[in-house]
């Protein structure tokens, strides 16, 4: 049977995202990031830059499933992490991908300019539950007043913080005393934490912007982790997903519930792909065809 279609977020390595340009150097929309950048080749491009980085994850994602998917024939849902809900909207039919590259670039862009007024970071910690980091989290917020939150619920053991700067690296100091694993993300913001409340009315009005076509597919949203059919619910929920959480274990579980027998990440990266095989709720399939 047809596997769900996931999309990953901005979370990766700068190297994972130069191998699928190589693979599309003549497609239209690689072209089109090229000369938005200014750059004539694509080992040019800045993949550190978030403003960069996020354009490149949606454009080697959206052109690997639907050069994959056959016209998202037989597909029963799709769902993205972070960044990768905007490229699941977009797979399903709710914008145009031309539209979906100009919102991508704004989108980029809000991150930059909310990292300049309101400077933040993001950590992964591993080895500890949410009951466990959520303690860690109100420790240090008792000592170290400023914003913490959690952002991203990847799986029972893995976590993601977002914050202010000094408050982040106080919570890494107190989780590895807890003998947890911490790894900084390369995302250049602080995402889905009332750190990017600067850029909300900015995001919404460039959402509001855009033209909307019906769904083709089911969006199995990040956020809330339901079944969309409705493209304005959709755009409501992407709006919101710059200050709310990301839980990406119960959207897998959600996919299960409704139906879908596998998920094949559309990369670039293998995060959701590698992710997805450690926490074991749906099986995933390394190649679209491979369900």
């Amino acid at each position: 049977m047809t596997p769900a279609v996931v999309f990953p977020g901005q979370g990766i390595a700068p190297e994972k995202l130069a191998e699928p340009l190589a693979r599309l150097p003549d497609e239209p929309m690689v072209r089109r990031l090229l000369d938005r950048f200014g750059v004539r080749r694509r080992t040019d491009l800045d993949l550190t830059d978030t403003r960069v980085a996020q354009p490149v994850v949606y454009v080697c994602g959206l052109l690997n499933a639907l050069a994959e998917t056959d016209g998202r024939a037989g597909v029963p849902a799709t769902a993205g992490h972070s960044l990768g809900e905007l490229t699941a909207f977009v797979f399903a039919g709710g914008m145009s991908a031309e539209d979906g590259f100009e919102v991508v670039v704004r989108r980029g862009e809000l991150f930059h300019e909310a990292q300049r007024s309101e400077p933040g970071i993001m950590v992964v910690l591993m080895g500890l539950d949410l009951l466990e980091v959520e303690w860690l989290r109100r420790s240090v917020l008792a000592v170290h007043p400023g914003v913490l939150e959690v952002a991203n619920i990847n799986s029972e053991r893995q976590i993601v913080l977002s914050g202010d700067p000094v408050t982040v690296r106080a919570a890494v100091a107190a989780a590895e005393d807890r003998f947890a694993l911490a790894r900084y993300l390369p995302v250049g913001a602080a995402a889905h934490s009332p750190l990017m409340g600067v850029a909300l009315d900015r995001w919404r009005a460039v959402l509001a912007r855009v033209s909307l076509g019906a769904l083709r597919i089911p969006v199995m949203s990040g956020i809330d982790c339901r079944p969309h059919r409705d493209p304005e619910e959709c755009v409501e929920l992407l709006v919101r997903s710059l200050l709310l959480p990301v839980r990406w274990s119960e959207t897998v579980e959600a996919l299960r519930a409704f139906g879908a027998p596998a998920m094949w990440d559309a990369g670039p990266g293998g995060v959701l792909h590698n992710l997805g095989c450690r926490i074991g709720i749906l099986p995933c399939v390394e190649q679209f065809g491979g369900a």
